[in-house]
């Protein structure tokens, strides 16, 4: 579908496309794979919605950016049990930035501090609203997230799985 659609076709000419299955870990090189695994966030279209669990040969990393609620994932314990870093979906401080709007699918980053508060890893915010008030460097919002040793995700931020 991407590549036989003409909005999607030139953005994914060079890329290496791979079908996954959940859970299936994908050998990326020989020391680091990539594991999809599924998380509840909205699925109107049946597709699903896919953290990425990526293990190297001495650290591992969670890239998850989209997400429901923390407590609506069984699995999330135990995942983050496995991980150094977790990278996770920072899209809204407070339901103030709905304006209005009917609440949306996102943890708030209170509720993700709350339930990473004991995780020894490192935890780093990305996938944000424009209206999220973190990034203005100067906000208590993003004094609270230095306050409590998260991290937030930047362009060409790197990690290391050596």
């Amino acid at each position: 579908l991407l590549q036989e659609t003409r909005l999607w076709s030139p953005m994914v000419q060079g890329l290496d496309l791979r079908q996954f299955s959940p859970n299936q870990s994908i050998t990326l090189a020989p020391d680091l794979t990539l594991t999809p695994i599924p998380v509840p966030h909205r699925d109107e279209l049946g597709t699903g919605t896919f953290a990425f669990l990526i293990n190297g040969p001495a650290k591992s990393l969670l890239y998850l950016p989209d997400i429901d609620s923390w407590q609506a994932w069984d699995a999330a314990h135990s995942i983050l049990q496995t991980v150094d870093v977790a990278l996770v979906d920072g899209s809204f401080y407070s339901l103030a930035e709905l304006n209005g709007r009917p609440p949306v699918a996102h943890p708030l980053i209170s509720d993700t501090l709350a339930f990473f508060a004991d995780w020894p890893g490192e935890l780093v915010f990305t996938h944000f609203n424009h209206t999220n008030p973190i990034l203005e460097p100067d906000s208590d919002a993003a004094q609270i997230i230095q306050q409590a040793g998260a991290k937030l995700a930047y362009p060409g931020m790197r990690y290391s799985f050596d």
